[in-house]
């Protein structure tokens, strides 16, 4: 079969473009900034194409006319609009640049896909990509790379097939706007078969059993995790003092980019203390951090709180997880968080659902525990089994499983060799 590979010149480093929405806001730009970080040390010339940034990163370069391209797709998706909360869960990919004839794409040995939608890439401008027959890899931060439009599928089982009768959106019929999507894909993947990474097993398991995996090759490999800056602190109750939090009191934490997105299941952490007050055990103080658009609602926890709002800052987040005995997560479907491998790097053990990935992070009653999907009473229980037992045994366990699975230097190495592989044989159609 023919090679489509660049010839590689040895002496030259090997360069990949990095193509992500974000330059540095959400999950999916943090972890393509620590992969940049790790594939660097590894020798690879990583550069970027994003469409938004707010303070300027090595290599990277912002294509113009965002706001514009992210309000002609939303215009366009109100047609299409169940509720505003689907606004972002769904993405038509309709409105986009062109960036195949970008000099830093032209230049590329290897173009990486990390997160492209809310007007950065349509499906027509990928499609141009494809044709270029330069490799694709494609990590997954959600499943959209195999659905026909939505980010999660929830209990939608569409995308085992060719979607269609899609939940997420209004006048749903077996040929609407997730079917024609779903087709589209399979039209650019007939071009030229991508390489999904999935930063957890689940997604992978998730991409393997999609209508689209006859066209699609499979790879996992973890995200990265700094575990120089995330690190277990000297002094715990000297963070607490500087913080104004209680030292002598059990500090429970959650944290998300947006507190009360349904997804991330506070109403069900909510359930859950509720449940820990009757049983009258443990008396744990609340440590919240996010975004939150009603905080009158953090008024009817029933235990006392202290909220610190949006920290963006990494060495400000870090400091709350390490003067924190725990931390909790409610998340009703998710990839693998990025929050409990931060937490668990800083040795703060981890109270999770078993949702996607994170049970492979989070071993149940060894660094942590994992509760049954989508019942508080097991949440609160693992609350209460934490700190029921020895935290500085799981704050150790939870560090050591975050130095061995995934760290910065093994999966650099992990991608620079996937890099090699795709390199010397892809699989045009």
């Amino acid at each position: 079969m023919l090679s489509l590979a660049p010839k590689m010149n040895q002496k030259k480093p090997l360069k990949v473009v990095f193509l992500c929405s974000f330059g540095d806001t959400g999950g999916a730009a943090m972890a393509s900034l620590r992969l940049a970080k790790a594939l660097r040390q590894q020798g690879v010339d990583v550069h970027f194409l994003v469409q938004h940034q707010n303070r300027p990163h090595e290599n990277m370069e912002v294509v113009k006319g965002w706001k514009w391209r992210l309000a002609l797709e939303k215009l366009h998706f109100l047609l299409y609009e169940k509720d505003k909360a689907h606004r972002f869960a769904f993405s038509s990919a309709t409105v986009g640049a062109d960036l195949s004839r970008h000099p830093m794409i032209q230049s590329a040995d290897i173009i990486h896909i990390h997160w492209i939608n809310q007007g950065f890439l349509s499906l027509k401008g990928l499609k141009k990509l494809f044709a270029l027959g330069k490799p694709v890899v494609w990590t997954l931060h959600d499943i959209w790379a195999f659905s026909g439009g939505c980010h999660y599928a929830f209990d939608c089982k569409g995308y085992l097939n060719s979607c269609g009768n899609c939940p997420q959106i209004r006048k749903a019929h077996p040929k609407d706007i997730s079917h024609q999507q779903w087709k589209a894909k399979k039209d650019i993947y007939d071009i030229l078969a991508p390489h999904l990474v999935g930063v957890s097993q689940w997604i992978i398991d998730q991409a393997q059993e999609s209508g689209l995996q006859q066209y699609l090759q499979f790879h996992q490999i973890h995200n990265p995790i700094d575990t120089d800056l995330f690190q277990p602190a000297k002094h715990m109750q000297a963070l607490r003092r500087q913080w104004n939090l209680p030292e002598d009191q059990a500090i429970l934490t959650f944290g998300a980019a947006n507190l009360l997105d349904t997804r991330k299941g506070f109403q069900d952490l909510e359930k859950a203390l509720q449940l820990l007050k009757k049983q009258k055990s443990v008396h744990p103080h609340l440590l919240l951090f996010g975004k939150c658009n009603d905080p009158q609602r953090l008024d009817q926890l029933p235990f006392p709180f202290t909220y610190v709002g949006e920290i963006r800052q990494e060495k400000k987040i870090r400091e709350l997880y390490q003067l924190s005995d725990a931390f909790i997560t409610a998340a009703l479907n998710e990839n693998l968080s990025y929050m409990i491998m931060e937490a668990m790097a800083c040795g703060c053990p981890v109270i999770t659902y078993a949702a996607g990935g994170n049970p492979e992070a989070v071993i149940h009653q060894q660094n942590g525990y994992v509760a049954e999907l989508g019942k508080p009473a097991s949440l609160a229980e693992g609350i209460h089994w934490m700190f029921d037992n020895d935290i500085d045994q799981l704050s150790k366990a939870a560090r050591s499983h975050m130095l061995s699975h995934f760290s910065e230097k093994e999966v650099g190495k992990a991608y620079h060799s996937l890099y090699q592989q795709v390199l010397a044989r892809i699989m045009p159609r």
